[in-house]
């Protein structure tokens, strides 16, 4: 019994080093993005204006976000029409930067219930196109601080490569903590590639608004060819690439 106990250790400990050296030096995903983000979402949309705001409100908590968050890049822009108010925060990580679960572990149900705001409603999976492309579905929410102030409605996705992250057995302010089992049978060893998390938030209800409004189409179709569209299907007789 104990040879088969030594036996199986040494087996398990070479298939991780052979892991770890398949993910460090034959494992290259894709990088889709090649310029600043600041490049990418236009600042002058039609109708509106436009703030690039910093992701604390003082110098120690942004850079203990950035510490905590471990992004290669990141943009919040908030843009202002009348008194509406649309907040978009994009968040990238290079390929083998940081595990999905601890992207995963920052997304509003998470941190904002953990900072005392409280979910006010949901409705998961919310439809959305840019002209004829369906794009991933987005998480839909309404916050609003514990003492009853204003409601902020959001919108957010986290995508990983060309799929969709979503994971619904998240409890309110926590994490999964089987996520990282979870990943590996969803992504495999392969899990490491780029990563994004999107979140459009608002003053006021969504509506219509990316359908009427000209310059929020713009933005939504920016936000398409960054990572929101999902990837077209593979020609009649090949096989998908995922």
């Amino acid at each position: 019994m104990k040879k088969i106990l030594i036996t199986l250790a040494a087996v398990i400990a070479v298939t991780l080093v052979g892991v770890i050296i398949r993910q460090e030096f034959f494992y290259h995903p894709k990088i889709t993005l090649t310029e600043p983000l600041e490049n990418v979402i236009s600042a002058d949309l039609p109708g509106w204006t436009s703030e690039d705001l910093p992701l604390a409100n003082s110098p120690e908590m942004q850079e203990r976000t950035e510490d905590i968050l471990n992004f290669e890049e990141a943009l919040y822009r908030v843009y202002k029409q009348g008194d509406r108010e649309i907040g978009v925060y994009v968040a990238y990580w290079k390929p083998k930067q940081m595990p999905v679960r601890m992207v995963e572990a920052h997304t509003p149900d998470i941190c904002w219930v953990h900072n005392g705001w409280k979910r006010r409603e949901m409705e998961p999976g919310v439809p959305m196109a840019v002209g004829e492309t369906e794009l991933f579905p987005a998480e839909y929410r309404a916050y609003n601080t514990q003492d009853g102030g204003p409601l902020t409605y959001v919108y957010y996705w986290h995508t990983v490569g060309d799929t969709l992250y979503v994971n619904r057995s998240t409890k309110l302010g926590t994490w999964d903590r089987l996520d990282p089992i979870k990943t590996i049978f969803r992504y495999g060893l392969d899990q490491m590639q780029e990563q994004f998390f999107i979140r459009i938030s608002s003053n006021k209800p969504f509506g219509d608004l990316f359908q009427v409004d000209p310059g929020m189409r713009e933005l939504m179709q920016e936000l398409a060819d960054l990572t929101l569209a999902p990837p077209p299907p593979p020609p009649v007789g090949q096989p998908s690439a995922t």
